[in-house]
């Protein structure tokens, strides 16, 4: 479902809309690909073979970007449920971070945090509204199979979004938005309480140090990594 609150008039019959009922699962590398496409690959296979083998159900991905990696989640795993969080804003893509945040070598130009994800420049605002609204319409795909509402969408920052979703109520949280240790630390705090014992936090760019920073300090030794991809059961 989407929530958001600047594209409400495009909610509507057999849209993907917000839910706030109890039904709700959360209620109460080839040279022929970018590298960040391969990267995501990588991160995406390596998520669904976890998902598959603990057999989660309900799931959110924090940072959604283009959905590739959503769309796969939803083509080749069980979840019954997946949670999309990402604000699509053009402000939380290029900025001036605030002191004490080490900028990652790739997205570091003249000072400012930018996500370019292989393009020149990052995407205006007017790009990101084109592309959020392409991005829903191809997963709203997945709500009309068996007339269930498997995809949800809160474009929002994430601990905002973090706030409209029940205490222990999902079993992997996927965080792969602003990669630096202030935004890191208060996206793994915002989300902590949404997972259930025995699930899962997760995510990639584990070599950009705010990452590894943040994920360090909350989780420590419990903190595994493989190939640039952390996780931790909870």
């Amino acid at each position: 479902g989407i929530h958001d609150p600047r594209i409400d008039r495009h909610r509507g019959p057999g849209r993907m809309g917000v839910r706030y009922g109890d039904d709700r699962p959360w209620a109460h590398s080839s040279a022929l690909y970018p590298v960040a496409l391969v990267a995501a690959m990588a991160y995406a296979d390596h998520v669904i073979q976890i998902i598959r083998t603990r057999q989660y159900r309900d799931a959110a991905e924090i940072g959604v970007w283009r959905g590739e990696t959503a769309e796969r989640l939803l083509q080749e795993t069980d979840l019954r449920s997946l949670l999309l969080v990402d604000p699509f804003e053009a402000t939380r893509n290029d900025f001036i971070p605030d002191a004490g945040d080490e900028l990652p070598i790739r997205m570091r130009a003249g000072g400012r945090y930018q996500c370019l994800m292989d393009q020149s420049a990052p995407l205006s605002q007017l790009a990101l509204d084109q592309l959020v609204l392409e991005v829903f319409r191809r997963l709203n795909d997945y709500n009309h199979v068996d007339r269930r509402q498997r995809v949800m969408f809160l474009r929002l920052a994430s601990p905002a979004a973090a706030l409209q979703v029940g205490a222990e109520t999902l079993d992997c949280v996927l965080l792969d938005a602003i990669h630096l240790y202030s935004h890191v630390r208060a996206d793994l705090a915002a989300w902590r309480p949404n997972l259930r014992s025995g699930g899962l936090f997760m995510g990639d760019d584990y070599g950009d140090a705010g990452v590894r920073q943040a994920v360090d300090e909350m989780f420590g030794p419990s903190v595994r990594q493989e190939n640039g991809v952390w996780s931790v059961d909870l």
